[in-house]
């Protein structure tokens, strides 16, 4: 799994950031939105990296992909310091960030997160 995130994700965001330069990166494989196919939050570490517009803090970025058939969709782009997730009635989960501003929610209505 690793490697599959590496190779699909990591290595192109890298290589677009800062050519050549080590990075390191975390991240999860989970079903979010209840269709049974697991989603991804991916958290890259790199030294050049800085969190999309908006966000403050540096070097701490999260991106949430949404599982699509064979197909990836980036849902979800913050700089996030914690991720969590909460289970709900419909099997999907919410999905909460902690930033430097404070506590930020996201949920699934059916076809894209909604931040709350």
């Amino acid at each position: 799994e690793r490697e599959f995130v590496d190779r699909t994700f990591m290595r192109s965001i890298a290589e677009s950031i800062d050519p050549g330069a080590l990075y390191g990166f975390s991240f999860a494989l989970v079903d979010l939105t209840g269709d049974g196919a697991d989603d991804l939050v991916l958290a890259p570490r790199m030294v050049r990296l800085r969190p999309p517009q908006g966000f403050d803090q540096l070097g701490a970025a999260t991106f949430v992909y949404v599982a699509e058939g064979d197909r990836w969709t980036l849902a979800i782009e913050g700089g996030a310091m914690v991720v969590g997730t909460r289970e709900t009635d419909t099997g999907a989960k919410d999905i909460a960030f902690i930033e430097q501003e404070g506590y930020v929610s996201y949920f699934w209505d059916g076809a894209a997160f909604i931040r709350r």
